[in-house]
């Protein structure tokens, strides 16, 4: 990827309809959320808990889709409503999780160890993290997205494009950074929030610029076996005599009769 090819990429969450729409209203409740907080904290309280429940893990969802449309080459798509479902996938949230988890080991490295330390830690996953994200996005493997030898993979195969994504994410750290905070704080946390929905644009876009969607297999969905098969059939057909029997012991024998010839019809 070249640096021309890279500046327009940062570019995409200004270019695609899609990801323009999400980007404002996700700044807009984020505005909102404060404004209410300020007005009302038990309101804002109840807000942000709906906010982190469902729209937080939707947001989530939809930047791995973000992703993997740019990966694969395809047009990225607007979200969903199943993306926003409370049991909704849960692999897409990993590289959030993954986020948070570095960031408490960090802190927890540099009260115990000292500065050093905790910025190789932080370097060390900065570097890396593009890697799983690319990985997770192309696999849907939770797995191999935290197997050091896929994301070495991926960091071999994008080469020096990889660098791109791992600056972005470095510039991105540096506006969220606690130094950084009172400096500007509305205009750093839109850049911060758009560089967010960038860099997982970029990291599916490098990959497509090596292929790598189509060097991976994902695996098909295993069929159930016939001890499985079988036990799912037995589990049904219980729960069907049972019903049956609760509505004749009740002195409704023809309607548990209907209710098991409805079932085998």
């Amino acid at each position: 990827m070249s640096p021309a090819e890279f500046l327009r990429e940062l570019t995409l969450p200004a270019r695609s309809l899609p990801v323009v729409i999400t980007l404002v209203a996700f700044l807009l409740l984020l505005a909102s959320l404060a404004f209410i907080s300020a007005l009302s904290p038990v309101a804002g309280l109840g807000l942000t808990l709906v906010f982190a429940l469902f729209l937080l893990p939707g947001l989530m969802r939809f930047l791995v889709q973000v992703t993997e449309d740019r990966a694969r080459g395809l047009s990225i798509e607007p979200p969903t409503a199943e993306q926003f479902m409370l049991l909704s996938s849960v692999w897409p949230l990993l590289p959030f999780a993954l986020g948070g988890g570095a960031v408490l080991a960090c802190g927890y490295i540099r009260q115990q160890f000292g500065e050093a330390p905790a910025a190789a830690a932080a370097a060390l996953f900065a570097f890396a993290l593009p890697g799983s994200v690319g990985v997770l996005a192309i696999t849907h493997s939770a797995v191999q997205s935290v197997n050091p030898l896929a994301i070495a993979r991926y960091i071999s195969a994008t080469g020096l494009s990889y660098l791109y994504a791992v600056f972005t994410l470095a510039a991105l750290a540096v506006l969220f950074a606690p130094a950084s905070a009172g400096a500007g704080n509305g205009t750093r946390a839109i850049l911060g929030r758009y560089l967010l929905f960038a860099l997982f644009a970029l990291t599916g876009r490098i990959a497509f610029e090596e292929d790598l969607v189509n060097e991976v297999d994902i695996p098909e969905p295993v069929a159930p076996g016939e001890a499985q098969q079988a036990a799912s059939i037995t589990a049904e057909r219980t729960e069907i005599l049972n019903h049956a029997y609760g509505l004749s012991s009740r002195g409704n024998r023809d309607g548990g009769l209907r209710f098991v010839l409805q079932q085998l019809g």
